[in-house]
């Protein structure tokens, strides 16, 4: 067991203060959601999620709210998310895994 500055990162072993992100605006919203949906294969309604879930994370600093909805619907209107090809791409997926067509649905219906 070693004592002292042994973790290279100075005089005490305490963690790092983590930085709290910069809130987003309208770019950086945008650059998130092109990125989540070039990243992942996804529907409409789980990017809305992400974008939800990062606005409560980051918090928002653009002068009215966000609208994701328009934002999701032109990425469906732009072929960027296609919530029927992701569907049975993914029911596919849990088949060949052994899923029965129950449980298929329950899990597309998340």
């Amino acid at each position: 067991m070693t004592h002292g500055k042994a973790s290279g990162r100075g005089e005490t072993d305490a963690p790092r203060e983590r930085r709290k992100p910069r809130p987003l605006d309208p770019a950086k919203l945008e650059e998130l959601a092109i990125a989540y949906v070039a990243r992942f294969a996804t529907s409409a309604a789980k990017l809305e999620r992400y974008l939800v879930r990062k606005l409560r994370e980051r918090g928002w600093e653009g002068e009215r709210e966000p609208d994701l909805a328009a934002l999701v619907g032109r990425y469906v209107e732009f072929g960027y998310i296609d919530d029927a090809a992701f569907a049975r791409a993914k029911g596919g997926s849990l088949l060949r895994r052994g899923y029965g067509p129950r449980r298929v649905r329950q899990a597309l219906q998340k």
